[in-house]
């Protein structure tokens, strides 16, 4: 889940409407990480299917990460 919610942070950097100065989609992608990690972390402990709880948890990683490659590769 910690990778998770670090992915889903750097992820939400891009996704997050930037303000005038262009650092506030980063600095609420930091103050977010604490929220993305809970909500992560309750979302597998309440899961029933672990099955279910691993395809959520790889579709955030691969959705999010897409976001970051995509950023890095123009």
């Amino acid at each position: 889940t910690l990778i998770g919610a670090i992915v889903l942070m750097a992820g939400s950097s891009i996704w997050l409407p930037g303000g005038p100065s262009g650092l506030e989609s980063l600095v609420w992608a930091v103050v977010l990480l604490p929220a993305y990690f809970a909500i992560l972390f309750l979302y597998v402990v309440i899961e029933q299917s672990v099955l279910r709880a691993w395809i959520v948890m790889l579709a955030v990683i691969g959705i999010n990460g897409a976001f970051v490659a995509q950023s890095f590769l123009g």
